[in-house]
């Protein structure tokens, strides 16, 4: 992609006898550690008529790591190198899942975190801590400046029902603490707010 302003097409050549639906997806997730990344539409033009969307069947909710963002569903089958060209945004199980129940979606993830640490042990890298912000795991004034960070309005979406896989990075993460009681305890204590925490956001989904 170009670092400048581009006018890409993404819809052309089509009878106007019906209405079309067209999505413009981006494939990769947004990284911590990368602050020049960035693909933000600027504006649309048309020369036909907009229309509003039909009413979704159901609205989803997504919280999960590496298996929700969609890692490794592209690329090479046997590489294992953490690469934004291994994310996919379509062939995983949300997005799949979401156009057989003809829901709508939003999705909440982050490769290698989980609800209580990490997969390297780290207790600041858990979705918890960022789920009530817009984009809070991105740095950077220029991403501040264009709203990440802010508080998110759960009112513009109330999910039915939401979806929470967690839980395989805070075993790895873990795995070489002491006192495993103690931290089953925490993982829990965590999980726990964690679920309260949605339902204090969104009104009586099923999780």
């Amino acid at each position: 992609m170009n670092v400048r302003a581009t006018e890409i097409c993404l819809f052309r050549n089509m009878e106007g006898d019906k209405v079309r639906n067209v999505k413009f997806l981006r494939d990769t997730p947004a990284f911590p550690t990368d602050e020049k990344t960035l693909l933000q539409v600027l504006s649309v033009e048309t020369d036909g008529e907009f229309f509003p969307l039909e009413e979704p069947k159901l609205r989803m909710e997504v919280i999960g790591d590496s298996i929700t963002s969609g890692e490794g569903c592209s690329g090479a089958e046997k590489e294992m190198t953490w690469n934004s060209f291994c994310f996919n945004a379509v062939d995983h199980y949300a997005y799949m899942a979401a156009k057989e129940l003809g829901a709508v979606y939003h999705c909440i993830s982050q490769s290698g975190w989980g609800v209580f640490c990490s997969w390297e042990g780290n207790e600041q890298q858990a979705i918890p801590l960022y789920y009530e912000q817009v984009c809070g795991l991105l740095n950077g004034e220029r991403n501040k400046e264009l709203g990440a960070l802010e508080k998110w309005d759960f009112q513009k979406f109330q999910p039915d029902v939401v979806v929470v896989n967690l839980g395989t990075n805070d075993g790895s993460g873990t795995r070489d603490m002491e006192k495993e009681s103690i931290l089953s305890e925490r993982y829990l204590y965590a999980s726990t707010n964690f679920r309260e925490q949605e339902f204090n956001t969104i009104f009586k989904p099923q999780i």
